[in-house]
């Protein structure tokens, strides 16, 4: 009786301890893809979907006339809106606006 004991015991050590080095297994490869694989296939995902997306958009404008306006302030206006924050406060400004739009495309929200 008592080998029969000491058997099962083993086995059930045995049985434990494979259960664990096969978690600590799991456990690195996972850990091994999260740092290696899957930010590179999330990365060249989105660069795809993005690409795709900006040529279908070429494409769709190829047919009109858009010119792009920039503004450009070098020498001593750069200066003065460097100073002034100009920049800054036209990114803010825009991005206020963009945010106005985006709350009113969602339904059952008033602003």
């Amino acid at each position: 009786m008592g080998a029969l004991l000491t058997f099962l015991g083993s086995a059930f050590a045995t049985a434990l301890g494979y259960q664990a080095v096969r978690w600590a297994a799991w456990k690195l490869l996972l850990w091994t893809f999260a740092i290696t694989i899957f930010p590179v296939v999330i990365n060249n995902l989105l660069w795809k979907i993005i690409n795709d997306s900006m040529s279908l958009a070429d494409q769709q404008a190829s047919g009109h006339s858009i010119s792009a306006v920039t503004i450009q302030l070098v020498g001593f206006t750069g200066y003065l809106a460097a100073k002034f924050r100009i920049p800054e406060g036209v990114s803010i400004l825009v991005s206020a606006v963009m945010f106005r739009l985006a709350i009113r495309m969602i339904p059952f929200i008033r602003l």
